[in-house]
């Protein structure tokens, strides 16, 4: 992604090219996943925020490689998909996975600061992107990309890693060359940031479970081993607990912001 002279990009092409060739091995996402089947954790955060996703198009910036949000989209709500990605190697991949599944999508090859025509403005109901802002400074260049693709009214929905939880302490802590591709925003930040006549509707929640994702390759330090495996049992904890509704800044996983485009 290209940089303006106002814009701070904490990650550059290199970091997110070595991220994608390290690959993944594909899986079958399963109705029963507690995060990602269609009575899972974000599923359930969606339905409440988007409502029926059936029909609905929907861009994801940032979206490519082995995107399991995007295919829960697709998969259980019936969404129309697409995802933007400067990334070949990442597009690949979101194929790999769609086509594995059985599921369509569209994959869009290009910088989401500047399309060049490669996609239609103001054309999606929805417009999302999971852990991106965070990776750019300030929060408006990432809100002023995303709308531009949303028809008036259309939403914009979005979440980043929970970095002022107990666990990201940690994170910050074991793994600090990761941490410094992050910027930290607090909620009322980017709640500040979406108060303007270009937003309408805004707000926030917490959710996910009390813990922050992280890949074990970020950092081979035993302290944060321990909290992926810890992490994995509290997956059990969420046929029990409504990690969708109930959340702090404390505790959760994932901060998720959302707002309506004005005309």
């Amino acid at each position: 992604m290209q940089n303006t002279e106002s814009q701070k990009a904490l990650t550059d092409v290199n970091y997110w090219q070595g991220f994608w060739r390290r690959g993944a091995r594909l899986r079958r996402l399963r109705s029963l996943h507690p995060y990602f089947g269609p009575s899972g954790i974000f599923m359930r955060v969606l339905s409440r925020r988007c409502g029926p996703l059936a029909g609905k198009r929907v861009l994801e910036l940032g979206g490519g490689g082995h995107n399991y949000r995007l295919l829960a989209m697709r998969k259980w709500g019936g969404a129309e998909v697409a995802a933007m990605d400067f990334s070949e190697l990442s597009l690949q991949q979101l194929t790999e996975l769609f086509q594995f599944h059985s599921e369509p999508v569209h994959s869009i090859q290009s910088d989401f600061f500047s399309t060049s025509g490669k996609v239609d403005e103001a054309s999606f109901d929805i417009v999302c992107h999971w852990g991106v802002i965070e990776h750019f400074q300030p929060a408006e260049l990432m809100l002023q990309a995303s709308r531009r693709f949303l028809k008036p009214g259309g939403l914009l929905i979005f979440s980043l890693p929970n970095l002022h939880s107990w666990a990201a302490r940690l994170f910050q802590r074991y793994s600090p060359a990761c941490w410094a591709t992050h910027f930290p925003y607090r909620a009322s930040e980017l709640m500040q940031a979406l108060d303007s006549p270009e937003w309408a509707e805004p707000g926030y929640q917490f959710f996910g479970y009390p813990a922050v994702k992280y890949a074990p390759w970020e950092s081979p330090h035993k302290v944060l081993r321990a909290l992926d495996v810890a992490q994995k049992l509290a997956i059990a904890s969420s046929f029990l607990v409504p990690y969708d509704r109930w959340g702090s800044e404390r505790l959760s996983m994932e901060l998720l912001l959302f707002a309506r485009r004005t005309s």
